[in-house]
């Protein structure tokens, strides 16, 4: 869903202004400190931090601004650690008690979720007005808990249908349950991830301002059709690429008279297969790589493009493949050669890259746009969430 621009409607890239070298001072401060101070400290790290990637991101002259204190972070990181320290404890006085606990969690994961959302955009300001999040807790009990359940319920049917295949001693059947199962894996995804990003797109405010953004069940499975089809034929390249090589050492062994006992005491040959399986072990890696970009690149550019705010401005994202792989193993590369002190670097370089690929068109000067009247709120559902590692990712 498109707006119909005019002509010569302008588009404004967002830039980012940071550099390594000033964000390492202080991201090795933060470290510090937060190590000497137990973690107290990582509240105003985290306050710190985002303060110098928003105000270091400009969209049209205008930076943007994080408005979150290090006592409201503080307060819900504590909170989180006790829930957490409470969970581990009571998780080891009982698996039933654990399993209670897990499914408590589930029940108000979508609570905590759109509390997040809600929090986050409210500690964003740019141009004088903060963004908001008005999505409904019944839609993140639908996206977050409903929808996946369905999704897995679909795919356990048809596993049941294989097991009921090995039980009838049927090939046929459990090659079509297997089917049945990959395409109900990949249905369930599209239709999860579609359902999580319409919710957040069109719950996010800029103001009293709304965005939209119509999401398609298709476009999702379409990438996740892309991605595990490459996925494959990587594994069938490398392994059409390595299986000669180590056919053909065993081949030269055995011609030239060599023993089974021979041929497992060849250091030679060891080292042979030894490379081999390092080399095919490094290719998966390097696919898997190329697997995460490419899911990565076509649901940023394809999210970013749905989104409109009152149809006064559209997002876009112009990501590539190969540009974003590159960003990604050169990264790897910085922060394993430099032991973790490149990770600085790495921040910036990422964040300076997706800005570069990012844009807004249409007229940034419109003025339909007013500050809501919202709180400010807490931080106790941000912390809960990264605590328990529930991030919410759409792009």
């Amino acid at each position: 869903m498109q707006m119909d621009p005019p002509a010569n409607r302008p588009t404004h890239h967002f830039n980012f202004h940071g550099n390594g070298a000033e964000y390492f001072g202080i991201w090795i401060v933060n470290l510090l400190l937060s190590i000497v101070t137990l973690g107290i400290y990582s509240a105003w790290a985290k306050v710190r931090t985002n303060n110098y990637f928003y105000g270091n991101t400009e969209l049209d002259g205008d930076r943007f601004e994080y408005l979150a204190t290090p006592m409201q972070i503080l307060i819900g990181r504590i909170i989180a650690i006790v829930a957490v320290i409470l969970w581990m404890t009571l998780s080891q006085m009982s698996p039933k008690l654990a399993i209670g606990l897990a499914l408590l969690l589930a029940l108000a994961f979508p609570v905590l979720a759109a509390r997040n959302l809600r929090f986050d955009a409210r500690m964003t300001r740019f141009r004088n007005l903060r963004f908001d999040f008005a999505g409904s807790y019944v839609g993140a009990y639908v996206v977050f808990l409903l929808f996946p359940i369905l999704a897995y319920g679909l795919i356990a049917l048809c596993f049941g249908l294989v097991a009921w295949g090995a039980s009838m001693h049927s090939v046929a059947i459990i090659v079509v349950g297997v089917i049945a199962a990959i395409g109900a894996g990949i249905f369930g995804y599209g239709l999860t991830m579609a359902a999580v990003a319409s919710y957040v797109i069109n719950g996010y405010r800029y103001g009293t301002s709304k965005f939209k953004g119509k999401i398609a069940i298709s476009a999702y499975v379409k990438i996740a059709l892309g991605a595990a089809t490459a996925l494959v034929l990587s594994m069938l390249l490398i392994a059409l690429a390595m299986l000669p090589i180590g056919l053909s050492e065993l081949v030269q062994a055995a011609m030239q008279g060599a023993s089974m006992e021979d041929i497992q005491q060849d250091r030679q040959l060891a080292m042979t297969l030894a490379g081999m399986m390092f080399g095919g072990y490094l290719a998966l890696l390097l696919a898997g790589l190329l697997v995460f970009a490419f899911v990565k690149v076509k649901i940023r550019n394809y999210v970013l493009g749905q989104v409109q705010l009152e149809n006064k401005l559209q997002l876009g994202s112009n990501l590539t493949v190969a540009g974003f792989l590159g960003l990604v193993v050169t990264n790897l590369l910085l922060t394993a050669f430099t032991l973790g002190l490149g990770r600085p670097w790495v921040e910036v370089r990422t964040a300076r890259y997706l800005a570069n690929h990012t844009q807004v068109s249409g007229d940034m000067g419109f003025t339909e746009a007013r500050d809501h009247n919202g709180g400010r709120d807490n931080a106790i559902a941000d912390e809960m969430v990264d605590a328990f590692d529930l991030n919410i990712a759409v792009i």
